[in-house]
């Protein structure tokens, strides 16, 4: 044991696939929000 993870890439990669989603749908529901609001106020 020298403290060096190995192995664990694919919690890295899941980690990151998740983030994006997130991110992604948070954007998705931005553009949906404004689009609404201008729909609105027009």
């Amino acid at each position: 044991m020298t403290g060096v993870i190995q192995g664990g890439q694919e919690f890295v990669v899941a980690g990151y696939a998740l983030t994006w989603i997130v991110l992604a749908g948070y954007a998705i529901s931005l553009f949906i929000r404004i689009k609404q609001c201008k729909k609105e106020s027009a």
